[in-house]
C-alpha cells in the first residue's frame, strides 16, 4: 500500500461541505446587495432609488387597526406618510429600508407615501380594515365593484368622501376597477357652478390624459369626467384628489380606482 504525501487528505463527506460553505460564502457577500426572503426564495431589494412599499399587500384586508408599513427608498431619504386633514407622518430610510405604524379607521384606507416634498414619487396602498365587535361576516374580501365605465351615472352611491368643510364636495360614482386601455370615470356633487378640477395620481405622477381637464357643474351640480387608462400603466391603486370651487368658498374629495 502506499503512502500519502502532504498530509492525511479531507474525507470525501468534508470535501463537499468546505465546498457548500465557500459557495454560500460567495453568494452572502455578492455586491449586488440583495437578500433572498426566507421560505420562497424571493429576492427583497436592499435599497432603491424611488420610494416602494414591500408589505403589506395592496387590497389586503386586515382586522387589526394597528399596521406597519415597509419598504425601501433612497439611503436617509424622508418618507412622508400623505395625511389628509391632519399632520403629514415621517420616517427616515436607514440602510436602505423604511417602516411607519399606521393606525386604520374602519374600512378602506387609502394610504399615499411619497419622498419628502416630491409628489411625484407618490407610492399609494389600500387597506381594508374588517369590522370590529366580533363582526366576521365584514372580514371577508370586500368584492369589487366594476360599474360600466359607459353608462353615465344616474344615482349616488353611499361614499361621503368629502374633506372640505367649506364648500360640500362629494363622489357619488366611480370606477372602482379598470383593465388597462379602458375608460375610467370619476363623478362628483358639488354647487351649481362650481368650478372643479380632477388630479389622477399614477406612480409617473398626475396624469395628462384627455378628459381631465377642468370642469364646471351643472345645474343639479353634478360633475363627469372620463378618461382612457394607458396601456402601460402598472396594475395597483390609485388615488383621484378632486377640488371645486365657487366665490370664496372652497372644497375638496379623494377616492381611487385599481388597474387590473
Amino acid at each position: 500500500m502506499g503512502t500519502r504525501r502532504g498530509g492525511l487528505a479531507p474525507a470525501p463527506n468534508a470535501r463537499i461541505g468546505l465546498l457548500a460553505a465557500m459557495v454560500w460564502f460567495a453568494v452572502a457577500c455578492s455586491p449586488s446587495g440583495t437578500i433572498v426572503a426566507e421560505g420562497d426564495g424571493t429576492p427583497v431589494p436592499a435599497g432603491s432609488d424611488r420610494l416602494i412599499i414591500l408589505t403589506p399587500e395592496d387590497g389586503i384586508t386586515v382586522t387589526d387597526p394597528q399596521l406597519t408599513i415597509t419598504g425601501v427608498a433612497p439611503e436617509g431619504s424622508d418618507v412622508v406618510r400623505v395625511v389628509s386633514l391632519g399632520r403629514d407622518e415621517h420616517t427616515t430610510a436607514t440602510g436602505g429600508h423604511w417602516s411607519m405604524p399606521v393606525e386604520l379607521d374602519p374600512g378602506d384606507n387609502l394610504l399615499t407615501f411619497r419622498l419628502g416634498t416630491d409628489a411625484t414619487s407618490s407610492s399609494t396602498l389600500l387597506v381594508t380594515m374588517a369590522g370590529l365587535g366580533g363582526d366576521t361576516a365584514s372580514a371577508e374580501p370586500r368584492p369589487i365593484d366594476e360599474p360600466d365605465a359607459t353608462a353615465e351615472p344616474d344615482s349616488e352611491a353611499p361614499e361621503p368622501t368629502s374633506t372640505g368643510a367649506d364648500l360640500p364636495v362629494k363622489v357619488t360614482k366611480h370606477t372602482s376597477s379598470v383593465a388597462r386601455n379602458q375608460t375610467a370615470y370619476v363623478t362628483i356633487k358639488a354647487s351649481k357652478g362650481a368650478s372643479c378640477s380632477i388630479d389622477v395620481v399614477y406612480d409617473s405622477g398626475s396624469s395628462t390624459a384627455t378628459g381631465l381637464g377642468d370642469k364646471k357643474a351643472d345645474g343639479s351640480g353634478a360633475v363627469t369626467w372620463k378618461w382612457k387608462v394607458g396601456g402601460r400603466t402598472a396594475k395597483g391603486t390609485y388615488p383621484v384628489y378632486v377640488t371645486c370651487e365657487k366665490g370664496d368658498r372652497e372644497g375638496d374629495a379623494q377616492t381611487s380606482f385599481r388597474v387590473r
